[in-house]
């Protein structure tokens, strides 16, 4: 073989090893069927692995930022006192609080949203003056717990400001189901929404309202159904106030504010006079926060994005939050109403105190 063939015949050896590497190397850039599922079986055991935790670490900031936001309102409602000169503990509920503290705190209206709550109530700040024939009749917020908020079926909410706030009257026609209308407002709620216009849709009253806003600042002198609208902000709560609130004759270690449903908690039957009945604390109280809450009985059918966890964030007359757990208000092995077999009160509450009546001599403060 002479030097040029040998040269060539190394040149044709050398192109086909290198053609036999390259079609082993294109064979290897793929992945084999095993081989990702294997990938992803490891990535769903971490996955598995993980969320607890994440899950866990994501609700003890919402019940921090929850709590967090509570103390401020709670701030809010004592910057009120302080310039009503009131002392703290003649604080009355009833009336409002929301609509107080949201002015105090210059509008910062997220304060009154726990970031675990995906289904808060839209409700604008407002007061209204009401008046029988040219007689005082007292003030009630937006945000009073007799006040009813519910859905417009031509869309947004409906607020039914009462017109009985005086005395053992608060409340009286407050009932659920009878479709009483006192001061009716209309408003869009879109989701997020920081302002909406408010509008009258209907005034059922022998008596009359001046309706002002937050800053006290007059909106209507005597409002009915064809004023204009008026544009104001939207506070979107995910707490309510114990109705109990300012009532004297109770007892107890009392809650001022509690994350609950509605504008106020009704732990016992508050038939004065007709007024509204006792709700359901175990639909209304909202416990958003801790391990998930499997008891028979915490669900909500008029709510199905609510997922009952075993604490609530709370705050006190004397000034402190906590979050609670369901077994500090509420017996769950009992039937509602439970009662105590020796005294006959009602057993809703064992640490902690919702509402008791001492004698049946309520009054309003």
């Amino acid at each position: 073989m002479s030097h040029s063939d040998w040269g060539t015949n190394m040149s044709e050896k050398t192109r086909s090893a290198e053609a036999v590497q390259q079609r082993a190397t294109e064979h290897r850039i793929g992945f084999t069927l095993i081989e990702i599922l294997v990938v992803v079986a490891i990535i769903a055991l971490l996955i598995a692995i993980l969320l607890p935790a994440l899950t866990a670490a994501r609700n003890e900031a919402y019940s921090a930022q929850c709590l967090s936001n509570l103390k401020q309102v709670g701030n809010g409602l004592q910057m009120h006192l302080v310039e009503q000169g009131m002392r703290k503990e003649r604080i009355s509920t009833n009336y409002g609080w929301a609509t107080y503290s949201y002015r105090a705190n210059q509008g910062a209206g997220k304060l009154f949203m726990c970031p675990a709550d995906t289904n808060p109530k839209p409700i604008p700040p407002l007061f209204a003056d009401i008046y029988e024939g040219s007689d005082y009749r007292g003030r009630v917020a937006s945000d009073g717990v007799f006040n009813t908020i519910r859905p417009n079926p031509a869309g947004g909410n409906l607020l039914d400001i009462q017109d009985s706030v005086n005395d053992t009257w608060f409340g009286r026609d407050a009932s659920d189901g009878t479709g009483d209308v006192d001061l009716l407002l209309k408003y869009t709620t879109d989701k997020g929404a920081t302002t909406t216009d408010v509008g009258v849709q209907q005034v059922d009253s022998s008596w009359s309202f001046r309706v002002l806003n937050h800053k006290g600042q007059l909106m209507w002198a005597n409002p009915s159904s064809g004023v204009p609208t008026q544009r104001l902000p939207l506070m979107w709560l995910s707490y309510g106030a114990n109705a109990s609130a300012g009532l004297r004759e109770m007892k107890g270690n009392p809650i001022l504010l509690i994350e609950n449903r509605n504008p106020g908690v009704f732990p016992e039957d508050f038939r004065v006079r007709g007024g509204r009945p006792a709700d359901k604390l175990k639909q209304v109280l909202r416990f958003r926060h801790g391990a998930r809450n499997n008891v028979p009985g915490f669900k909500d059918p008029q709510d199905s994005t609510y997922v009952a966890r075993e604490r609530a964030s709370s705050l006190f007359y004397d000034g402190h939050g906590e979050r609670l757990h369901y077994k500090q208000i509420i017996d769950p092995a009992a039937p509602e109403p439970n009662t105590n077999k020796t005294t006959g009160e009602p057993l809703y509450a064992r640490t902690l105190w919702i509402g008791t009546r001492r004698t049946s001599n309520i009054r309003f403060d």
